[in-house]
Order: structure tokens, then C-alpha cells, then sequence
């Protein structure tokens, strides 16, 4: 384990708590209008040499998804100063996911003493802190505020639609080196989740991967029976009134909607009443919180701490693994389970990068990211066309 130096957090009221969820997994960004996107084939702004480019693209995944949410979905794509200077030249790709309550976009935010990503990566460009490479911002928002990046009978299949539409819209319209040693996936929280889930079903797709304090990656303390909000709310009849009875509790820990956001990726049900999920814990008659065997065991499948065991195959064809959290991350699982993480990858002989820092769950992220995930993943994919 290696200990991140980071300066101490700063405060800035821009990081807002919202009623319901976003308090609960993600502070929420404030974004400032920026000029630098443009779409696919269009002049981009010469901001610090390097462009944005916002558009969308069909994702034919989400095709009669039960939520109703766009087919066509939002991508910011940065390209490096170098893509537009070498035409000739092909660049490895990151995919970048976000958290829980986030959005594509929120990787731009600006306030005083705060660059949008896209500004901090062409500084880094200039600096030669990591070889130019393409970063795809991924969205995985939903009307559920999180889709967890996975396929769902209830709120869509948005694993396919980033692992195989994105990808593949992705690699038609810009020039990338198309092969999984030359693609990477980062990601936040969520999308952390994401990402290592990611990783381990699909070396196939993605050869590298970093996650930032990742979340649900396992079950421990605030995530798990020991935190008597973590079962569904009494009397929630839509998921809206869940929302409305979580806030009202003015809780921190009132887990009630983010295990219910949480259910309609890993144990969506249909046919169920009044909210169309299974979850992992009930409360016995004598008010005990109990694990609810199937579905928890449902829940653990699709963890990453369980599927070091399960895909241990797939994991081992990856050329980097790196993850990071922070000690005093108030979502109090999470130390425990990216620890538990880095302690079963070691006893299984799996190379990777582990740091741990001082700070919370989404202290100097931009940081983080630019200064240790995409410098680890730089080091991991290919950059030459002629390797594999």
C-alpha cells in the first residue's frame, strides 16, 4: 500500500447538499457555461490547445428502457493538443465515470481556484506529467439519479450501452486504437463501481482500470444490517415517496433510497409490489434487521470484492488495477472494502496499486485523477499502433 500526499481539504460552498441522495453518495457540482465544447467534426475553440467536444450518441441499449430515459445520450470527448496537429496519429482512450448524482458535464466544473478537467488536462499535456490520450466522459445518470453502469430489466441495460455502443461510437468517430490494451476506465464512487466491474467482465473491451473511491463494492458497516436504514422505507409506495420520506428523516445515514437505487441495478424484480426490486435485508417480526439470503447473495455476485474469486481469470488478463480512498470517507464502508479488496488481490498474487490518503470521500478529486489515476493508466495501455 502506497499513502497519497495530497494538501489538506479545502471548503468551498460549491460542493451543495441536495434533500435526498446526492448528500447521501456525491457532493454536487455547480458548473460555469464552458465555450470549449463543440460537436463531432466541428472547429473546436483552441482553449490551451487541446478541445471539448459535447454531442451524443445512440444508445441502442436503452432502447424501451422501462424509465424512459434518452436513447440518445449525452458524451463529452476531450482530445489532446496533439489529435488535431498529427491527423495520422491514433490515441488509447479513457473512460471516465462519474458518481451518483453527477452528470457527464460535472467533470467541468469552474469556481475560483478550480479548473474545469479539460483545462487541467492540457496542462498536464504541456507538462508531460502522461502521453496524450483521449478521455471519454461517460454518463450513467438515470431517473433513478444512478444507473451503477449495469444492465437492469427495470431501469435499462446501460453496461451494454457504455460496453458496446460507446465503445464502439466512440472508436468510429475519432481515431483511437481499437483493441483493449490501449483502452482504460476510471471512475468516482459510483462510477469506481463501475469501473472495476468494468474491468473484471470485460478485459476483452478495457485493459486497465482505476477506481476512486469506489463504492457498494462490497457489503460492511453503513452498507449492510449493522445500519437499521438500510432496508426499504415503511410505507414507500413509489419511488418518489421514498425520496420524500428519506429527506424527511434528515438522517446521514438513512440508507433507504440508496439501497433502493442500489436494488434496481443488482436485484431489480418487476413483478414486485409497490416498488419493482427484491432487497438484501428485512426486518423480523421482533424488529431485527436480518440479511434476506437470495438477494444478498444476488448483491454479492455483482461486487467486486466477491468477484475477485469469480473472475479471477478475467481479472488476471488485465495490465493494471489501481484504486484509492480516503481514510476519513464518511461512507463508512468503504474503507473497510477497498482495504478487504487490496488484501484479496494480494493473497491471490494480482498485481496492482493501492493508496490510501487523508481525506474524505471526494477530497481533491480532480487531483486524484489527473496526478494518479490517468498517469498509472498511461503506464498501462499501449500507445504504439504496431503492439498488442
Amino acid at each position: 500500500m502506497h499513502m497519497l500526499t495530497l494538501a489538506p481539504a479545502r471548503t468551498s460552498n460549491v460542493f451543495r447538499l441536495r434533500p435526498f441522495l446526492t448528500w447521501i453518495i456525491l457532493t454536487t457540482l455547480t458548473l460555469t457555461p464552458t465555450s470549449r465544447g463543440q460537436t463531432p467534426g466541428a472547429p473546436a475553440e483552441a482553449n490551451a490547445a487541446g478541445s471539448l467536444e459535447r454531442a451524443t450518441f445512440h444508445a441502442t441499449a436503452l432502447e424501451k428502457n422501462p424509465l424512459g430515459d434518452p436513447v440518445e445520450q449525452p458524451v463529452l470527448v476531450y482530445l489532446p493538443p496533439s489529435y488535431r496537429e498529427h491527423p495520422e496519429r491514433r490515441y488509447p482512450v479513457v473512460y471516465l465515470l462519474h458518481g451518483l448524482g453527477m452528470k457527464p458535464s460535472d467533470w467541468e466544473a469552474s469556481w475560483p481556484g478550480h479548473l474545469p478537467l479539460s483545462e487541467r488536462l492540457d496542462r498536464a499535456s504541456r507538462a508531460g506529467e502522461f502521453p496524450d490520450m483521449i478521455v471519454v466522459y461517460v454518463n450513467g445518470a438515470n431517473r433513478y439519479m444512478g444507473s451503477l453502469y449495469m444492465n437492469s430489466s427495470i431501469a435499462g441495460r446501460w453496461e451494454d450501452a457504455v460496453v458496446r455502443d460507446l465503445v464502439s461510437w466512440i472508436d468510429q468517430h475519432y481515431r483511437t486504437l481499437r483493441r483493449a490494451s490501449s483502452r482504460g476506465v476510471a471512475g468516482l464512487s459510483m462510477g469506481g463501481f463501475g469501473a472495476l466491474r468494468f474491468g473484471f467482465l470485460h478485459p476483452d473491451i478495457f485493459g486497465a482500470v482505476y477506481a476512486l473511491s469506489p463504492a457498494f463494492i462490497g457489503f460492511a458497516a453503513d452498507l449492510s444490517e449493522q445500519n437499521p436504514t438500510a432496508v426499504a422505507t415503511p410505507g414507500a409506495r413509489s419511488y418518489a415517496e421514498l425520496q420524500s420520506l428519506v429527506a424527511a428523516s434528515r438522517t446521514r445515514e438513512n440508507y433507504a433510497g440508496l439501497i433502493f437505487i442500489c436494488a434496481a441495478a443488482l436485484s431489480p424484480a418487476p413483478e414486485e409490489t409497490p416498488l419493482p426490486v427484491k432487497f438484501p435485508f428485512f426486518v423480523r417480526d421482533d424488529g431485527q434487521i436480518i440479511r434476506n439470503l437470495p438477494v444478498y447473495r444476488q448483491w454479492m455476485a455483482n461486487m467486486p470484492l466477491t468477484m475477485v474469486d469469480d473472475h479471477l481469470r478475467e481479472i488476471r488478463q488485465l495490465r493494471g488495477i489501481g484504486f484509492d480512498f480516503g481514510s476519513n470517507d464518511h461512507f463508512r464502508h468503504i474503507p473497510l472494502t477497498v482495504r478487504a479488496l487490496d488484501k484479496a488481490l494480494t493473497e491471490r498474487a494480482v498485481p496492482h496499486v493501492f493508496e490510501e490518503f487523508n481525506g474524505g470521500h471526494t477530497t481533491h478529486t480532480q487531483e486524484r485523477l489527473v496526478e494518479h489515476a490517468l498517469p498509472f493508466l498511461a503506464k498501462k495501455l499501449l500507445f504504439s499502433p504496431e503492439k498488442n
